[in-house]
């Protein structure tokens, strides 16, 4: 049985984890129609996390609210590679950012 605060959080990460990838889509519609939009590059790494981001977190929230399911191996090991990718393609699109405000990059 979950305690009342895994039910609370994970129903707000399974919340999150849906609408993310709408806001993700509207805000890069947003910059990929300005003219200093992303680089390909960019939006590589973007999307990787745009993809895996949600995907972790509703997961996430579906170990929290079923405890049993979120304890087996290969659900931990689904879960935290897609936490692994969310992470790295964060950074590293961060990285792009920086780059490309600093002048360094295209």
């Amino acid at each position: 049985m979950s305690a009342p605060w895994q039910i609370g959080i994970g129903i707000v990460f399974i919340i999150v984890g849906g609408l993310y990838p709408l806001i993700a889509a509207y805000r890069m519609n947003r910059r990929l129609s300005r003219p200093d939009g992303p680089t390909t590059v960019m939006l590589v790494w973007w999307l990787a996390f745009t993809l895996s981001f949600p995907f972790a977190l509703a997961l996430t929230g579906v170990g929290l609210l079923v405890p049993h399911v979120g304890k087996r191996p290969p659900y931990v090991a689904i879960v935290g590679g897609l936490w692994l990718v969310a992470l790295l393609a964060g950074l590293i699109y961060i990285w792009h950012l920086l780059r490309r405000t600093r002048g360094e990059h295209p």
